[in-house]
């Protein structure tokens, strides 16, 4: 019965989805619109070396500018059911004029200032939204094992802004690799040299989750995993980054992945302080435009993060024991969320991984749900922050405008006492650990 009624859900948040996609297109996703097209028509050569554009130039890693090009190929493959599709079924109920007018707006454009027909703008939503319902699976199986309410916490997720407002409204692909990064850390017990490839499509797709590559190692360490297997596991991944940049340049791939690539999508602008971010940094310096280096003390602040951030993953080191699903999932959050609050130059969106395996760790923690709705709600205002939709909230635009954006420091300090909150309590019912210990648990795990 509780895999029916999960199914039902499932269905519903997918429809939810398909009709809420097409309601507005976000600027960015105009941007993407552009490179999609060009990989379609022109092939991935040059794509890169390309300057004229109508929107951005490309700054997105190769594989996601890929994923781009495969919606505009989804258009296409639509393009020929859906106009068939509407145009029959309101023939059958009598509305020749209604069916009309579906198969000519699926392939006219939004308009003058959106010069993309709404079909192909709504297929570029399609392999978000789908990340974002597999990860309410994923989720669902977690929930499966952890609680007695798993319906619950996949209702949460589908239905919450947390989730749709990012992939169903913006078009944006964080669920996507979120669900590559929390499959890794489901798997990489059992399937290890899975695990890292895994991980790498999360890379692949969102450069941000290579904040949990010092936890990765971490995890297998603790775990007594062959390194021989991380060795394979990166090599395959390393062979797949090729394949997947070959398409682009006739150069030698590694020599163009580390001379355009890099500089086209990691270093294309000034690294900030922090980016409309609702973090520790915000609280002090609010909407100013600041440079990751300005001075704190004797250090610039982008040291300051660093320092912050690997005492996180000192922490974790130090107090999780054995590292199973549920330490690996507290110290994902940790990490992630830690990682987004204290590091420099984070967007608003880059809080998603942290907060979705916050989410997961109520499960056996119920007491932190409220704390952690709270950082939610948090995480999607700061969303409508960057983007002020929908139009209807102008008074809370009004409100977070006001005074110079002032409303954002009490803001950001609720927010980050959250995450400080949510860390001390898992950390602090975890011992530190020992040389002796290490030793015992590692042959244990390796023969238990």
């Amino acid at each position: 019965m509780l895999d029916l009624e999960m199914w039902i859900l499932v269905i519903i948040g997918l429809i939810f989805r398909v009709i809420l996609a097409p309601s507005v297109f976000h600027q960015d996703l105009l941007s993407q619109a552009g490179w999609g097209e060009y990989i379609r028509i022109n092939g991935p050569k040059s794509f890169y070396e390309n300057n004229v554009w109508l929107f951005s130039w490309p700054n997105h890693p190769p594989l996601v500018s890929l994923e781009y090009g495969v919606g505009h190929w989804i258009f296409e493959k639509l393009g020929f059911v859906i106009p068939r599709v509407g145009m029959a079924g309101y023939n059958y109920l009598g509305n020749i004029e209604v069916g009309k007018r579906i198969a000519n707006n699926y392939v006219s454009l939004v308009s003058p200032e959106m010069p993309f027909s709404w079909g192909y703008l709504f297929s570029l939503k399609m392999m978000p939204i789908m990340g974002d319902i597999l990860v309410g699976l994923v989720i669902y199986l977690v929930a499966k094992r952890f609680t007695k309410r798993p319906l619950t916490y996949l209702a949460l997720y589908l239905f919450l802004p947390i989730s749709w407002y990012v992939s169903t409204l913006w078009g944006q692909t964080d669920p996507l690799a979120f669900l590559f990064t929390i499959v890794s850390v489901l798997i990489i017990r059992k399937y290890p040299i899975l695990s890292v490839l895994s991980l790498w499509m999360s890379i692949s797709l969102k450069p941000t989750s290579l904040l949990i590559g010092p936890l990765y190692l971490i995890y297998w360490y603790r775990l007594g995993l062959d390194y021989k297997k991380l060795v394979i596991g990166g090599t395959m991944a390393l062979l797949f980054t090729i394949a997947y940049v070959i398409p682009f340049s006739n150069e030698n791939p590694v020599w163009y992945f580390l001379n355009t690539i890099l500089r086209k999508v990691f270093w294309r602008a000034e690294f900030r302080l922090t980016t409309n971010a609702y973090n520790f940094w915000h609280m002090f310096w609010l909407n100013r435009n600041m440079s990751q280096d300005v001075l704190i003390g004797l250090l610039p602040a982008k040291w300051w993060g660093l320092i912050i951030y690997g005492g996180l993953n000192l922490g974790v080191w130090l107090r999780l024991k054995k590292m199973d699903l549920k330490q690996r999932i507290e110290a994902l959050f940790i990490v992630a969320a830690g990682g987004w609050f204290f590091l420099t130059n984070m967007l608003d969106r880059y809080l998603f991984t942290g907060l979705v395996a916050g989410m997961l760790v109520t499960m056996w923690r119920p007491k932190l749900m409220g704390v952690w709705f709270i950082m939610g709600t948090i995480y999607w205002i700061n969303l409508f922050r960057g983007w002020w939709y929908p139009n209807q909230l102008d008074w809370l635009k009004q409100l977070l405008t006001n005074n110079d954006y002032l409303a954002g420091r009490p803001i950001s300090i609720i927010n980050t006492a959250i995450f400080l909150i949510m860390a001390f309590e898992i950390l602090k019912n975890y011992e530190p650990r020992t040389a002796k210990r290490d030793s015992e648990e590692r042959v244990l795990i390796k023969t238990g």
